[in-house]
This record gives C-alpha cells, sequence and structure tokens, in this order.
C-alpha cells in the first residue's frame, strides 16, 4: 500500500465531524465545509488537501464543481462533487449564492474524500420503507441533467458521491 494510501487510510479512521449546525427551517443538524475542515487540520500531518472550485454547463443549468486534492510527496487522490445554484435565493447577493453553492459542493467532495456519512444507519430508519430513492429523486432537475450525461459519459457516474443517488441515476441512464 502506498504512503499517501497509508495516511489517507489513518485519516479517515480518525476523522471525526459532528453534525453540530441546526437548521431551524428544515429542522435537522448538518455539518458544514468549516467544520471538516477543522477537523481534518490538525490530523493531516505531512498531507496537504487544496480544493479547487469549477463552473460547469450541465443541461440547461450551472454547476459548481469542487475537487479536492489531498497530497503526500508524488501521490495524490482527489474527490468531486458538483452543486448547483437555485435560481433565487431570497436575502443573498449573486455572490453570496455563488459561494453558498461552492462551500456546498466542497463539503460533499470532502466527505466522499474523508469518507464522512451524511446519512443515518439502517438500523436508526426503523425497517420501514420510508426510506426509498425514488420519491427523494424521481422528479429531481438534476437527476435529469445526470441522466442525460451518464448516457453520453457512463464513467462519469464515479462522480456522484451519494452511492444511492449514483445507483438511482445509473439505473435511470440504462432505461
Amino acid at each position: 500500500m502506498s504512503e499517501l494510501k497509508k495516511e489517507l487510510s489513518r485519516i479517515q479512521e480518525e476523522i471525526v465531524v459532528p453534525k453540530s449546525q441546526y437548521n431551524k427551517f428544515g429542522k435537522y443538524y448538518f455539518r458544514n465545509c468549516e467544520d471538516i475542515l477543522q477537523a481534518v487540520k490538525p490530523i493531516l500531518g505531512e498531507c496537504i488537501i487544496v480544493i479547487n472550485d469549477s463552473v460547469e454547463l450541465i443541461g440547461s443549468r450551472f454547476y459548481v464543481k469542487a475537487t479536492v486534492k489531498i497530497s503526500l510527496n508524488d501521490e495524490s487522490e482527489t474527490a468531486v462533487a458538483y452543486a448547483r445554484e437555485s435560481e433565487e435565493q431570497k436575502g443573498m447577493q449573486s455572490s453570496q449564492l455563488t459561494g453558498a453553492t461552492s462551500s456546498y459542493a466542497r463539503k460533499y467532495a470532502l466527505g466522499g474524500l474523508l469518507l464522512l456519512d451524511d446519512n443515518k444507519d439502517a438500523d436508526s430508519q426503523g425497517g420501514d420503507d420510508t426510506n426509498s430513492i425514488t420519491p427523494k429523486f424521481a422528479d429531481d432537475d438534476i437527476c435529469k441533467s445526470w441522466v442525460d450525461l451518464i448516457k453520453k459519459n457512463p464513467e462519469r457516474i464515479v462522480e456522484i458521491l451519494d452511492p444511492e443517488y449514483a445507483k438511482f441515476i445509473q439505473n435511470r441512464a440504462l432505461k
């Protein structure tokens, strides 16, 4: 195993990022990009993390693509996540909206690289079928854009970090 993979494995085992932020409107706890960065910095050792954003047109919408790269010596590993700006957000200027979208994409790219689970455990969902992925994603505009993209480039499925969502998109694209 390479030195970077050993270090990344150690970081993934050590990192703890509680969901300490609270959304009053949605009544749920979450973690943000800053929480993840604050937790990972003390355990990076000699590894370096670099985060970059770019903007991509997918379908008829623009998305912020966040790329997180961890490096050690001449080795590196990357993770990618996408987020799109909402059409409008009351109380936010367009630059603030883009910044919030960037932070959201970065959070999910970091989560993918560091193996942070953003879902409840299967045991905590009570065994009923209320967690079905079809209602959660079926009418989602991003779903339609991803389906079109995956039909053209099937290898891009690895860029979707949520495994349930990736499977849903893949099944839609193969129909």
